[in-house]
């Protein structure tokens, strides 16, 4: 992916999203993957720990027993998203920089 990419002057970002589970589930499911990642040089923007320290995540929820969040939950993401993001100066470059050179000339498909 990140090959596909830049052979299309892109950058490749991972971004890490939380789900609504009970008990950190999230964030154990993503175990590891911080790590591997960085080995590989892979810009990443981890946003496992934006429901951290709330006790009753159902008022985030779409519904009480599902684990997508709502557009509470969502502004929470985003906020976090957008902080992390400027925190990150390769990140915040790769996604703002302007100019010929960084736009697509034409679409591409993932047959390039």
């Amino acid at each position: 992916m990140g090959a596909f990419a830049a052979r299309h002057h892109g950058s490749f970002i991972v971004i890490l999203i939380p789900s609504l589970e009970d008990g950190g589930l999230s964030r154990d499911r993503f175990a590891g993957i911080q790590e591997l990642l960085a080995s590989l040089g892979i810009s990443t923007v981890d946003l496992l720990d934006t429901f951290d320290g709330i006790w009753d995540l159902s008022p985030l929820r779409v519904k009480p027993t599902d684990v997508h969040p709502n557009a509470k939950g969502h502004a929470m993401i985003l906020e976090n998203l957008y902080r992390k993001i400027k925190a990150q100066p390769k990140v915040w470059n790769a996604l703002v920089a302007s100019g010929e050179g960084n736009r697509r000339r034409r679409p591409f498909s993932t047959n390039d």
